[in-house]
């Protein structure tokens, strides 16, 4: 099966006029977690690992990840015509590496900047470079279109986290940020970081497993805050709470909303805001690449959320003792390794 994808994917590549094509493991808010819908490597490879990317040319594709997943990846590639490269040891090459010594000058590296942080695409690009290839920005997600039967969008619904377990007010956040921005010297900022959305809203969600968050972008423009997300999540008493404090959009305006930004300066985290986003900015846009306030706010914690992690360990403490106890007894009565 797997082979047939790449054959699949390969052929899109002519079409494309792409020499190779890079599959990461994230997602368009750079999630290491991603929701089955966008599970796209796990899809190409097989391989079910949490951290990983595949890098595809003509005759050769490879896996990289680390450590963690030596073993179980090269036992879910076996037979998959995908070589695992084991990242992190002397001999193995790092993935521009590896493209640059089986491309050629003038050839050119395909990717969807949806899922390339700025930073990740710049270095990316610039290795490149130096070599006479290309990197290419492609509007159309390759994997999407031979992925049949693709799950859909997470449906989960949104809820609101008590203030008394935030320790602050959605609306009192959302000062800090703006001041933050605006002393700067900027007039809007993007938030695309799920657990930053997540934090900066008192939200929590079941869009990725073990991963309380939702899916969306968050949109500062001067003083007005736009939660861009799937709608149909939001019952009708969330809605009227986060309305309170800020404006609800589709998911899929986004874009739109991005590129009718005009003049000002837009503050963007190079690490968790993907190139396609800064694509999108009109050219009267000035965009300031550094790092979003929230991520140095929500560092810090104020005494409800410490008073949480307290619980959080005892609880996590409690189940622990009682797996060992229950391993403890199961592994000399047979069945358990």
């Amino acid at each position: 099966m797997t082979n047939k994808r790449l054959a699949g994917l390969r052929e899109l590549m002519l079409k494309y006029g792409v020499d190779a094509y890079v599959v990461p493991s994230t997602d368009p808010h750079m999630s290491e977690y991603v929701p089955a819908f966008w599970e796209r490597r796990k899809f190409l490879s097989g391989f079910t690992g949490s951290a990983g990317d595949v890098t595809i040319t003509a005759e050769a594709a490879a896996l990289f990840t680390d450590s963690r997943y030596f073993i179980q990846a090269a036992a879910e590639l076996e037979g998959s015509g995908i070589d695992l490269m084991k990242m992190g040891l002397p001999e193995t090459p790092s993935l521009a590496q590896w493209l640059i010594s089986r491309l050629d000058e003038g050839q050119s590296v395909g990717i969807d900047p949806l899922l390339f942080s700025v930073s990740a695409a710049s270095a990316l690009e610039d290795e490149l470079d130096a070599h006479g290839i290309a990197l290419v920005s492609l509007e159309d997600n390759l994997v999407d279109e031979i992925w049949e039967e693709r799950p859909g969008v997470p449906s989960a619904p949104v809820k609101i986290h008590p203030v008394e377990v935030a320790g602050e007010t959605r609306a009192s956040k959302l000062d800090r940020v703006a001041r933050a921005v605006e002393a700067g010297g900027c007039d809007a900022h993007v938030v695309s970081a799920l657990d930053a959305i997540a934090w900066l809203l008192n939200i929590r969600g079941e869009d990725v497993e073990y991963n309380p968050v939702v899916i969306g972008y968050l949109l500062m423009a001067g003083r007005e805050f736009t939660l861009f997300t799937h709608e149909d999540k939001l019952t009708p008493e969330v809605r009227a709470e986060l309305e309170k404090d800020v404006a609800i959009a589709p998911y899929d305006d986004f874009g739109e909303a991005l590129a009718a930004l005009e003049g000002g300066r837009l503050l963007i985290d190079a690490g968790t805001a993907s190139r396609w986003l800064l694509d999108a900015l009109d050219t009267s846009v000035e965009p300031v690449l550094g790092t979003s306030p929230v991520t140095l706010m929500k560092a810090l914690k104020n005494a409800a959320e410490l008073s949480g992690f307290a619980s959080a360990h005892r609880a996590d403490g409690v189940a622990m003792v009682r797996f060992l106890r229950w391993l403890s007894e199961a592994v000399p009565a047979g069945g358990v390794t």
